[in-house]
């Protein structure tokens, strides 16, 4: 159990980072195609 949460964790750490990122791109996308 605690090997496979740590295992999580190491997954999870760059997603939490390039997750944002990716809503960030996502949202600009959208300001564009209503204001573009």
């Amino acid at each position: 159990m605690l090997f496979r949460f740590g295992n999580g964790r190491i997954i999870s750490s760059p997603l939490m980072i390039s997750y944002p990122c990716l809503v960030l791109i996502l949202s600009t996308l959208f300001w564009f195609l209503l204001f573009g």
